[in-house]
């Protein structure tokens, strides 16, 4: 397998069972380009190839990635519907079944479908569940999402039967968690639970989504945000400009104070954040100017008096694992190491503060199936290992792609196009 032309890759990681890989090319004498979509699994094998000599998307299903696309086209007006594509035998099958927008990634089992303005759902087979007639939804969780109609929002199960009556105003994302959804009416706001009862009054001036299995709710009174438990005690003191649930799963809340500062000569708006437990436990307190929990170690930012960003790791004790000595570490830790920037190179630390590789490259790109492409200040590339050893390469700029899952797509001689190599 030859693939020319590559423009963007989407490697195997955390986050995608498939690696996508998009190429243009241009084809002399014709308006348009030709455009592929390659889709490749964990053995290197193609289980999905789309072209078009128009610019389209091609979308996998997040559950059933080697399954079901949707796909469109980008460049005819008249043409604004996704329509779901599947995998037969190897063979892409373009379904009769089209939709204007859709949700990207499965909750609960089924996504949400956009028709003619309005909002339904479709199992994770591509079969409709729900046909859509709803204004606005949020997500399944919980086997309950909440559906927007006739100006109120109500909740509904997967039969689309109505289980709790549409009279409510919510929050962006909500949903139920740990039993319990935040639910407002007439500019108040409290939280319900799954039979329909109001378990915290509708008195707030507005609260926030819950964590799951978390003993504490965000609600906002007199201007300013707290945490209460379920009997309406104080856990956590109104004394902040907003509570943020983790968008992206963490069990904690994030806190938030915002002020004025003067930031090289501009007077400007700065947030410092601090971090709760599900159980309300102030763990960090409001102090960092970036604050990003992973796995074992959260990353944290601060201006310095002098205006410069400075960088480091701390534990969930708010002990120090390295100081504010980087010029930036990437917010996420991938596959236990961070990229990290000292004395404007790039190298990787892992989440214990530990040096991994040095701080000798130009660029670096995220570690994916054990390796990482890095970049000289020579532009040339190379595929080096969690010891730092370089494994392939060096080659010169974009000859070498990470497909993650110890595969690369490598051009060994310009224009002749990349080949699948497996480490």
């Amino acid at each position: 397998m030859k693939i020319k032309n590559i423009q963007t890759i989407f490697p195997i990681s955390e986050y995608n069972t498939l690696a996508e890989v998009y190429c243009v090319h241009e084809e002399f004498g014709k308006p348009n380009w030709l455009r592929e979509r390659f889709y490749l699994n964990d053995k290197g094998e193609v289980v999905a190839y789309f072209k078009n000599d128009k610019s389209f998307l091609a979308e996998p299903l997040i559950d059933k990635p080697d399954k079901m696309f949707f796909i469109r086209d980008l460049d005819d007006e008249e043409e604004k519907e996704y329509k779901l594509a599947k995998v037969i035998s190897g063979t892409i099958v373009i379904t009769n079944i089209s939709y204007d927008d859709f949700e990207m990634g499965v909750e609960d089992g089924c996504f949400a479908v956009k028709k003619n303005g309005l909002w339904g759902f479709i199992s994770e087979d591509g079969v409709e569940i729900i046909e859509p007639q709803y204004e606005d939804y949020c997500s399944f969780s919980s086997g309950l999402a909440a559906v927007y109609k006739n100006g109120n929002w109500g909740f509904i199960n997967k039969q689309n039967e109505v289980i709790i009556p549409f009279k409510y105003r919510i929050p962006d994302y909500s949903s139920f968690n740990n039993g319990y959804a935040p639910v407002g009416k007439n500019n108040k706001w409290g939280f319900i639970d799954e039979s329909g009862e109001i378990a915290i009054p509708l008195k707030y001036e507005d609260v926030g989504c819950i964590l799951a299995n978390s003993e504490v709710f965000p609600v906002k009174l007199n201007d300013k945000w707290g945490l209460i438990d379920i009997h309406e005690n104080i856990v956590v003191p109104f004394e902040y400009d907003y509570v943020e649930t983790d968008p992206d799963g963490n069990p904690y809340y994030k806190i938030i104070k915002s002020g004025n500062y003067s930031y090289k000569k501009e007077e400007r708006t700065f947030n410092t954040y601090g971090l709760v437990d599900y159980t309300g436990k102030i763990i960090i307190p409001c102090q960092y100017n970036l604050l990003r929990p992973n796995p074992n170690s959260i990353c944290v930012g601060i201006i310095t008096e002098d205006e410069q960003e400075k960088y480091a790791l701390i534990d969930y004790n708010n002990n120090k694992i390295t100081d504010f000595i980087y010029e930036k570490i990437y917010d996420y830790v991938s596959e236990g190491l961070y990229e990290a920037r000292l004395n404007k190179k790039w190298g990787f630390i892992d989440e214990l503060g530990n040096v991994v590789v040095d701080f000798q490259y130009y660029k670096v790109d995220y570690f994916c199936g054990g390796y990482a492409k890095v970049m000289d200040e020579d532009y040339l590339e190379m595929l080096i290992n969690r010891s730092g050893e370089v494994v392939f390469g060096p080659l010169p700029y974009e000859s070498i792609f990470n497909v993650g899952a110890g595969m690369l797509l490598v051009e060994k001689q310009k224009g002749a196009g990349y080949e699948l190599v497996k480490l």
